[in-house]
């Protein structure tokens, strides 16, 4: 038979299994050999409820992760060799302050990362860090894009979605343009080299038009970033092979 459960809360799991699981205890990363590349989180879920986005189906809340466990887990992953590690948290940035600014704090203080700004003689291994689920560039503040390049963070993959208004209104207000590209300034002020800056666009949505979208692919090349696209729904949406040139030349 199957058990259905909706949401994170997994404690009917854990009572149908008479089970009582150590929520502190990081993954079993030791049950892989030779580990360059990991994935960690320090939340689930996100606030926002964007149309085209299937989180808040899975995720009904934003929840912050145990900080001692991910600590745990991100020097397990240290000590094991691992070179990258990717953040897969839906609202990464959300509340930072509260977050990821305290978990990057600790880390660096306790040498589990080592900060870009220190001597490496300090003992401290190497790793880069990258964030591939689109940050929120509303929440990217310079204390925040300061600490996230000082603690080791190669790549910041930023959600724009579409640079229209009409259209990121109707979609939810995550974020604004002027919110990007002031995100942008920050990262790249605190020594992110703009091509390691990529701005998410969704590609054949029902309600963007070819003029949308090739506005949204020169927004992103105005500001010297990568722009990547993602296919949401294909309705015969006949994308300018010129501005797509445009933008990469």
């Amino acid at each position: 038979a199957d058990f259905l459960m909706q949401g994170i809360n997994l404690q009917p799991l854990w009572k149908y299994l008479d089970i009582k699981p150590d929520l502190k205890q990081p993954a079993l990363w030791e049950a892989y050999g030779k580990l360059n590349t990991a994935v960690l989180r320090l939340s689930d879920g996100c606030p926002f409820n964007c149309t085209y986005c299937s989180v808040p189906k899975v995720y009904r809340q934003f929840g912050a992760r145990p900080p001692e466990r991910s600590l745990a887990e991100l020097q397990l992953l240290v000590k094991r060799g691992v070179k990258n590690i990717a953040f897969y948290d839906d609202a990464l940035v959300f509340e930072a302050e509260k977050v990821l600014m305290p978990f990057l704090e600790e880390a660096l203080k306790q040498d589990i990362l080592a900060s870009v700004s220190l001597d490496a003689s300090r003992g401290s291994r190497k790793v880069n860090l990258h964030s591939p689920n689109g940050l929120n560039a509303r929440f990217i503040t310079k204390d925040l894009a300061e600490l996230m390049v000082q603690a080791g963070f190669k790549t910041f993959y930023l959600g724009l979605e579409s640079v229209s208004s009409q259209w990121q209104q109707r979609t939810g207000s995550k974020v604004s343009s002027d919110e990007l590209a002031r995100a942008v300034k920050y990262l790249t002020a605190a020594g992110t080299e703009p091509t390691s800056i990529t701005a998410y666009q969704i590609l054949g949505h029902p309600h963007t038009d070819v003029a949308e979208l090739e506005a949204s692919m020169h927004f992103a090349n105005s500001l010297s970033i990568r722009g990547m696209q993602t296919v949401e729904v294909i309705e015969e949406v006949k994308i300018s092979l010129a501005a797509q040139k445009s933008c990469h030349t």
